[in-house]
């Protein structure tokens, strides 16, 4: 008798530890013995796509590159057969970022869609990217037009809308700008798993940056920074880069592009500010994991 209860309760242990195993080793961020935040900042070439997967498995995609490059990108970071994405977040709609959403769009049934609401006018892409939301709309997505500062909470982390804080599409200006630019309409967001945070930036130049000081201040800083704009010299100033005083600064550019990103001024000030420099040109995909406690980088190259 006693010999039948230790082989059933051996049993039940093999059961119980295979479970975990299996759960440990199909998805590492969703285990319930390693819960992790990934931040997933993907090679697209010229162009900005950043997938995050949270620890109870939801996804969320922040931009997409220029065009169909994004689905290959996918493919190397998540299961090619799974056909659902829960978040898509269109930063603004300059075609190195929102381009490829519209094949994201048409290839995944996607839960949310969260964009900025600024208008380019006779953009032809921007009027095909509309109705895609507008298809995925009629088979039940939300689309969501972010016009405040807001917070959602997936899985114990934060995703915190730090831009715009006022409707874009009645005005699409910085507080105290005269000039309409389409990069300083870019949302701007900042995620947060325990104590440690990533700031994700679009294509945000210097009068963001600065007008996002004012009235942020420490609530900026954060140990991985998505720099803005592909490292242009137009964005990541000084007085910026020592508010956030990040750890890691993360730069999405093509190799050998034309517009010269990320510019040599940019990479000094980021040396000079102490951060560890990675680059989609020349590692590829770069990997945030995220513990309670530490950030891990890998990178593809």
């Amino acid at each position: 008798m006693k010999k039948i209860v230790f082989i059933v309760i051996l049993g039940i242990v093999v059961l119980i530890s295979s479970y975990f195993a299996w759960l440990y080793f199909s998805n590492p961020s969703t285990s319930p013995l390693n819960p992790t935040l990934k931040v997933n900042f993907l090679d697209v070439g010229q162009g900005d796509a950043t997938l995050i997967i949270f620890p109870d498995g939801q996804e969320m995609l922040v931009d997409c590159g220029r065009d169909a490059i994004i689905l290959a990108a996918l493919a190397r970071v998540r299961h090619w057969q799974d056909r659902t994405l829960d978040y898509l977040v269109v930063t603004h709609p300059d075609a190195d970022h929102y381009g490829g959403c519209i094949d994201v769009l048409k290839q995944y049934t996607v839960k949310h869609i969260y964009f900025n609401g600024f208008a380019k006018e006779n953009s032809q892409l921007l009027q095909t990217f509309h109705q895609t939301v507008l298809d995925e709309e009629n088979i039940g997505a939300d689309f969501i037009i972010v016009s405040s500062s807001k917070e959602l909470f997936i899985a114990s982390t934060s995703i915190r809308f730090l831009y715009p804080d006022h409707s874009i599409v009645q005005n699409p200006r910085v507080p105290g700008e005269s000039s309409i630019e389409s990069n300083n309409t870019s949302i701007v967001m900042k995620i947060s798993y325990g104590k440690l945070s990533v700031l994700l930036t679009g294509d945000m130049e210097m009068p963001l940056e600065n007008y996002l000081i004012k009235k942020y201040g420490s609530i900026l800083n954060v140990e991985v920074l998505k720099i803005g704009h592909h490292g242009s010299k137009s964005s990541s100033g000084e007085e910026f880069l020592g508010r956030v005083m990040p750890q890691y600064c993360v730069i999405s550019s093509g190799q050998n592009n034309s517009y010269g990103h990320p510019a040599l001024r940019v990479l000094k000030r980021l040396a000079r500010s102490g951060c560890q420099i990675l680059r989609t040109d020349s590692l590829g995909d770069i990997l945030a994991i995220i513990t309670l406690e530490k950030i891990t980088i890998h990178a593809q190259k």
